[in-house]
């Protein structure tokens, strides 16, 4: 960038990495600097501008409006920067010199190693990162390209949403299960809004940044236990903590041996759960063309999903 510039993208880096992680030394940390550096990066970029960005407080820093500001144009400025490093790196060798996974939590991680291990030997030199994201926490990182291609979410796409390629991955069932000892468990079915609204419900926290957060199940009024995996969600169910729907294969076993029962809801019943995988249609890579391949595969489909 032209020395007479103010602002660099490096600045802008360690601006959102301490945005991010908090602190100076979080943000020191996260992008394996010492934090003499970040603070001297951020002072430059203060001076340059006699402004201040961050205040600091005594367990952290906090934007200003110069900083808020800052951050808003940030944001897009390093997502141009992104989009165009990898497009010429894309252009210059058809391959990705790095790719972005993100994968709902309901999805079978270790199913991706294989594939992994094969992508590895057809292109030795990429650097891949996978993530986990809950609900619309998925699409947002589709969006603001923190993902490349996302695996199992469902099949809700937010209308801010555009330029993208979906392909059906399969279904989930879910049920409304509460613990055996649960004052729900031997009421009358179906259950009413009514019978389940006295009840904290289990929610599993979405994930997302910018786009607005979803919530299932929820009834208005009803206090929630956020947790931020349906693993989390299935143990505080079977410790009675709470209410929910969830996966059936993942409470099967609690159901076999007695812990936990499912029961019937005028909510919506057991139902089938779409999930689909996405990817941004300009993003041409021979790793991410490679993987779609792979992701066709019905045998593979249903080892992705076969998660307990």
């Amino acid at each position: 960038m032209n020395s007479n510039y103010k602002i660099d993208l490096d600045s802008l880096r360690v601006i959102e990495a301490i945005v991010d992680q908090g602190s100076f030394s979080g943000a020191a940390l996260a992008l394996h600097r010492v934090p003499s550096t970040i603070s001297y990066t951020v002072s430059k970029l203060e001076n340059s501008f006699n402004v201040k960005f961050f205040e600091r407080e005594k367990h952290g820093v906090k934007l200003t409006e110069a900083g808020r500001e800052l951050v808003r144009h940030s944001k897009h400025i390093l997502q141009i920067a992104a989009d165009a490093e990898k497009s010429i790196e894309r252009i210059a060798t058809g391959w990705e010199s790095e790719l972005s996974i993100a994968l709902g939590d309901l999805i079978n991680p270790n199913a991706l190693m294989p594939l992994l291990d094969n992508l590895f030997k057809l292109s030795p030199q990429m650097q891949v990162r996978v993530s986990t994201e809950v609900l619309n926490g998925m699409w947002d990182s589709l969006a603001a390209n923190r993902a490349d291609l996302i695996i199992g979410v469902d099949d809700t796409i937010p209308s801010t949403m555009s330029g993208i390629s979906t392909a059906e991955l399969g279904y989930y069932e879910f049920v409304f299960a509460v613990a055996a000892n649960h004052p729900l468990a031997t009421a009358t079915e179906p259950l009413s809004h009514d019978d389940i609204k006295p009840y904290r419900v289990i929610a599993v926290s979405d994930t997302s940044r910018s786009i607005p957060h979803r919530s299932i199940g929820l009834l208005e009024g009803q206090s929630v236990l956020s947790v931020p995996t349906h693993q989390m969600k299935l143990e505080a169910q079977r410790l009675g903590l709470g209410v929910g729907t969830v996966s059936r294969k993942m409470v099967q076993p609690y159901l076999d041996d007695g812990q936990m029962v499912v029961k019937a809801t005028e909510l919506s019943g057991d139902r089938p759960y779409g999930v689909i995988y996405a990817w941004k249609n300009h993003h041409k890579g021979e790793g991410l063309k490679w993987l779609l391949q792979q992701l066709a595969s019905p045998e593979i489909q249903q080892q992705l999903l076969d998660v307990g």
